[in-house]
């Protein structure tokens, strides 16, 4: 007999990760890396997987209250055991979560807007300004160039006025 597995989610098409025939399971589909991962892990731990919806995926933060809102408020009321969105790894919800080894993790800091100051790892500069200077005066010698090429090209391809007169003669 299977156990079931209770996972959460707030949209059912979330490509790559999910598609929504993953959760219907009316034909069979590609069910996205996410679908595939929780049907594995179902298969090899004998678990019926059940689905949740939920209305929000909730705050960066808990509530004063030290209680999440929307789909990791769930987890902590223990009415679904994992979530099948990626969550984003806090600091702060380690207090609160526990969070398996990531499947897939990446900084959001720039897309959320918190401050440069406060994330001393971020690093904001592209170019120095040695290196971009040098990328216009290459970009300029080469225009420059490629107008000379052309200016002694259309010469060149003209015949000279004494030799085009030589053939008018024979003709």
């Amino acid at each position: 007999m299977s156990r079931v597995f209770r996972i959460g989610y707030v949209e059912e098409s979330e490509a790559p990760f999910t598609y929504s025939c993953f959760l219907n399971r009316k034909r069979p589909c590609k069910p996205g890396i996410s679908g595939e991962i929780w049907t594995e892990i179902a298969k090899q731990l004998n678990l019926t997987l059940e689905f949740h919806k939920a209305d929000l995926y909730g705050g960066y933060e808990p509530e004063a209250n030290g209680k999440f809102e929307g789909i990791l408020g769930l987890i902590q009321d223990d009415i679904i055991d994992a979530t099948l969105s990626f969550q984003s790894l806090r600091p702060v919800r380690f207090q609160y979560l526990n969070y398996t080894e990531p499947a897939l993790t990446y900084e959001s800091g720039l897309v959320i807007g918190e401050l440069f100051e406060t994330i001393p790892q971020i690093q904001v500069q592209v170019f120095d300004w040695f290196v971009v200077s040098l990328l216009m005066l290459s970009l300029l010698l080469l225009w420059i160039y490629s107008r000379l090429w052309h200016k002694f090209r259309r010469k060149a391809a003209l015949p000279p006025d004494n030799l085009a007169s030589c053939l008018r003669d024979e003709s």
